[in-house]
């Protein structure tokens, strides 16, 4: 049967938890009345429920349907499940979907979960996850939607006082990157893969790099917190972690380094020498095989090359579509396609492949990121890039957006699909871009002292020496 979405039970239990988030909301705020990191704390909340209630209106009342509704729809029948059956709910939630089970468990009383999302292990997981908001929120999918909007706004907001307390970037760009991208908002805050991804995404950063800042406490939550979202992520878009982990290997091992005491040559060799040897392993372990070796062997590049031909394939997806050629699923074939899916990754669709109301705000911003990265070749880039590389956190922006722009651009094929599983990049994006000159020149600088200071130094120890010497000439002339 299908929802009415407008009914009295939809409406009223979504404005009753929006009042009960935002009392939350502003009381949190005005214990926190004084601290200038939460300037944003409120307007992040708005502009984040405000673009969750677009996305779930757009798709479940004028569009009529989508992935958001086929999420809910499957929660629904979990929620069913639960009140005529425990243990088979329990079932459900415990195990993959199994068709053995599917009429089994579900009935004409419990309703169905729709059969494409049952056969996708990834798509009926956030079901499972929706169906615990769903029983929270008596049912209705517009107060689901602000529970989950305004996660993502928590967590963004976690984000947002990590960077600025870093002091690297220009802190009038940095409330917009982190927390007012319009598409990243659009996209990642209502019910939908994207939005469990993006917070997943910027809960593992945050909660890491809190591991490595001694005056941060709670080391046991942040562990928690880390093990919740990899869960996540690893369930819904596996792919996802590899973006995400190596970088974090590479940044956190050379904070790592830097307490241990070793000095700035060899954290760079170190790190370098790490990045080198998982560049040669890799690079040995796809070079050396055909395509038909590597598809074999390798689960993510079968992926890849499942979605890359479905989406290229199917026309029922529509036909707002990018073209990586004949993508050929070998070494040498990936690195062919790999600057153009990059930049497919992070930049499209371009203001001309958007003209309709669904990607617009993506051409706008393409705009945007093409101006800010003028800028930032504009004034010494190979200054900026040096100090990107001895940033642990700069560093893992960069590794991630590069990583993560490789594989949607080549996995996605469809604008309407690109928009939304690369929305989360952007921000890393945005970051690498706005960074602060004056902490380039102020690094700069600073090493410019030190190494003056040190050869002062040496030259008064030189001198006392000499000094010394002299008397002790003197001493024994006497």
């Amino acid at each position: 049967m299908k929802t009415d979405y407008l009914a009295p039970t939809q409406v009223l239990p979504a404005l009753m938890w929006m009042l009960i988030l935002l009392v939350i909301a502003h009381l949190y705020r005005s214990s926190k009345q004084h601290d200038v990191a939460y300037k944003y704390f409120l307007p992040n909340i708005y502009y984040k429920l405000g673009a969750s209630l677009a996305f779930a209106i757009f798709y479940a009342i004028f569009f009529g349907g989508g992935d958001t509704v086929a999420y809910y729809d499957g929660a629904l029948a979990l929620n069913n499940l639960l009140l005529d059956s425990p243990g088979d709910y329990y079932h459900q939630m415990a195990n993959t979907p199994d068709w053995s089970y599917y009429a089994v468990d579900f009935t004409s009383r419990t309703g169905y979960p729709p059969s494409w999302i049952y056969k996708e292990p990834e798509g009926y997981f956030v079901c499972k996850i929706l169906s615990i908001f769903t029983f929270l929120t008596f049912k209705s999918y517009f107060a689901a939607t602000f529970i989950i909007s305004f996660i993502t706004a928590l967590v963004s907001h976690q984000l947002y006082r990590l960077t600025l307390d870093m002091k690297l970037f220009n802190t009038r760009f940095l409330a917009f990157a982190v927390l007012f991208i319009p598409s990243v908002n659009f996209w990642c805050t209502g019910v939908s893969k994207d939005a469990i991804i993006l917070i997943s995404l910027l809960g593992i950063t945050y909660h890491s790099f809190r591991l490595i800042f001694p005056k941060y406490r709670n080391k046991l939550v942040n562990w928690l917190m880390i093990i919740i979202y990899v869960t996540l992520i690893y369930n819904i878009r596996p792919f996802t972690l590899i973006p995400i982990v190596l970088p974090l290997l590479y940044a956190l091992s050379a904070r790592l380094l830097v307490n241990i005491g070793m000095n700035d040559f060899l954290v760079s060799f170190t790190r370098t020498t790490f990045l080198l040897a998982v560049l040669y392993f890799a690079g040995s372990s796809i070079f050396n095989q055909t395509e038909e070796e590597l598809l074999e062997n390798n689960n993510l590049v079968q992926q890849a090359q499942v979605i890359q031909q479905d989406f290229q394939n199917n026309t029922t997806y529509g036909d707002k579509r990018y073209d990586l050629g004949n993508v050929e699923f070998s070494g040498s074939g990936l690195l062919k396609v790999m600057p153009s899916a990059i930049l497919h990754g992070i930049l499209s669709p371009f203001i001309w492949q958007a003209m309709n109301v669904t990607l617009i705000l993506n051409g706008l911003e393409s705009m945007l990121f093409i101006y800010l990265f003028i800028i930032f070749m504009r004034r010494s880039p190979l200054r900026k890039v040096a100090f990107i590389r001895k940033n642990e956190f700069l560093t893992y922006s960069i590794i991630l957006v590069l990583i993560l722009a490789f594989l949607t651009g080549l996995t996605s094929g469809l604008y309407g699909v690109l928009v939304r599983v690369r929305a989360p990049l952007l921000i890393f994006t945005m970051l690498i871009l706005i960074i602060d000159w004056s902490q380039v020149d102020l690094q700069t600088k600073l090493k410019k002292k030190n190494k003056s200071s040190e050869f002062s130094r040496q030259a008064r120890i030189v001198a006392s020496n000499l000094k010394t010497g002299v008397n002790d000439t003197s001493n024994t002339g006497d």
